[in-house]
């Protein structure tokens, strides 16, 4: 019985997909949170005083931070899931014992795991660690924020643009509403796509730490459509070790994730690693948690003091 490689990816792909879905609606209350605040106003110094005072929206930060919690937590469990899974699977192919996890100090065998059975799949909530969980929750949180900030800015953007432009303050209310009837369908799918395919990458980098000896090597997947960029359809099928070459995603909205080849294929297969590939010229960094780090570092150096207490109180 083969492998289903394929019924991981598309679930993967299902799960980031509905999240953005549900995403754009979320998106959509920062208009009805900003608007009556600019209309009131009357005029660009008072707009900037009280977008300012008032920057911090509760109601986006709690639903953009649930909905982004919950996609996070599950596509961490199907990419760790896919790891211990595909070990079994190639463990009773070769007659040879699964690998043992330690999860929480405590190891444990995949028959020690309860497993949720979906289309094509099986996942485990039980393989995330808490220290995960908790991280993830924390991650949310400040994900919520830095996209509450990132409007407000954008906002206050506008106003000076407006002003140095000579508009009056109905045109910036005019084009800054076309703004936020645009933003859901723009701001959800860089934000949670390129989180959620994160996730699912450190999530299979994780576990397979834990089984090193398994899993020697690595193939590039990518998803060929139209919408697919040329750099990254060119690494499509390209074999690395383990360790090496431009894991996924490498730039914001990449859909491409990593498909892990066990000993069992590698041997069986004869698979050796790519030669020769030409790496894109622009590789993003998201596959580690110290990339995160990074990036909300200096997000947060430049925060809002309102919504980076509104995620302080919720943390």
């Amino acid at each position: 019985m083969k492998f289903p490689e394929q019924g991981y990816e598309d679930q993967a792909h299902r799960i980031v997909d509905n999240t953005v879905k549900d995403a754009t609606q979320v998106y959509r209350k920062l208009g009805g949170h900003f608007m009556p605040i600019l209309s009131r106003a009357g005029d660009f110094l008072i707009a900037t005083s009280e977008t300012d005072r008032h920057a911090a929206s509760r109601d986006f930060i709690r639903e953009n931070q649930s909905l982004m919690f919950d996609g996070l937590s599950t596509i961490d469990a199907l990419g760790r899931s896919y790891i211990v899974e595909k070990d079994i699977h190639y463990s009773v192919l070769a007659s040879t014992s699964a690998a043992k996890m330690v999860i929480d100090t405590i190891a444990l065998t995949g028959n020690d795991i309860g497993w949720f059975a979906c289309k094509d799949v099986n996942i485990s909530f039980d393989l995330t660690p808490q220290q995960v969980v908790d991280y993830l929750r924390t991650k949310s949180f400040w994900i919520s924020g830095v996209e509450n900030d990132e409007v407000l800015k954008a906002i206050q953007k506008r106003i000076t643009e407006a002003v140095n432009d000579g508009k009056t303050y109905q045109q910036f209310l005019d084009e800054t509403e076309l703004y936020f009837a645009e933003l859901p369908t723009v701001r959800p799918q860089t934000v949670f796509r390129t989180n959620l395919y994160s996730a699912y990458s450190i999530a299979q980098l994780e576990q397979v730490d834990q089984m090193r000896d398994r899993f020697p090597m690595w193939r590039y997947i990518a998803i060929l459509d139209s919408a697919t960029r040329p750099d990254h359809a060119a690494l499509n099928g390209e074999v690395f070790p383990a360790g090496q070459g431009p894991y996924p995603p490498i730039d914001y909205n990449c859909r491409c994730t990593a498909q892990q080849l066990h000993t069992y294929q590698v041997d069986k297969e004869r698979i050796v690693p790519s030669r020769s590939v030409r790496l894109p010229d622009k590789v993003q960094r998201f596959n580690t948690r110290g990339d995160f780090e990074v990036w909300l570092a200096k997000k947060q150096a430049g925060m809002n003091p309102a919504i980076r207490g509104e995620i302080q109180n919720e943390l």
